[in-house]
């Protein structure tokens, strides 16, 4: 019984209802009626939808999925948690980019590796990869020191898929 329960794959990695290697048929099904898939990057079909999720942004989550895995399954996603409002502090910002990547090695299961963190005279960037039996997640957050605006995108990518979504 336990080793059978220590056993049970962890889920693959997602954001809101879908996650990678899931069919496009199911993952219109949990986006619900309103999901209109279109060609999105690269000619590859996706579709665009917002989600709420507290513990990453206070307001919906703008994201999109895309089908390119083998049999139009969820092979790739990119989700905002942008406050281009601003009003950040470099301390507040770092706290707020520091909480998303610890809810994320939450979700993951894993620590991040941290990747290029960076100032320059128009702010600060950040950078995680968070690595999983099914993918990887990119958590990437840019500050501008003028406005205390902060841009983040996650994107995650199914193991053995090229990536579509640029940048």
């Amino acid at each position: 019984g336990a080793l059978g329960w220590l056993a049970w794959p962890a889920p693959a990695l997602g954001y809101g209802p879908l996650r990678l290697g899931m069919g496009r048929a199911a993952a219109l099904r949990a986006l619900g009626p309103g999901a209109l898939p279109a060609p999105l990057c690269a000619g590859v079909e996706g579709v665009m939808f917002d989600w709420p999720d507290a513990a990453l942004c206070p307001h919906p989550v703008p994201a999109m999925a895309m089908f390119g895995a083998a049999g139009g399954g969820v092979s790739e996603m990119q989700a905002s948690l942008s406050h281009p409002d601003g009003g950040f502090t470099a301390e507040a910002w770092r706290a707020l980019v520091a909480g998303q990547a610890a809810e994320l090695g939450r979700r993951c299961g894993t620590a991040p590796l941290a990747g290029p963190e960076e100032a320059d005279m128009l702010g600060a960037a950040r950078q995680w990869r968070f690595r999983h039996r099914s993918g990887e997640v990119t958590l990437a957050a840019r500050w501008m020191r003028r406005s205390g605006a902060s841009f983040t995108r996650l994107h995650w990518l199914a193991a053995g898929v090229p990536a579509v979504i640029e940048g």
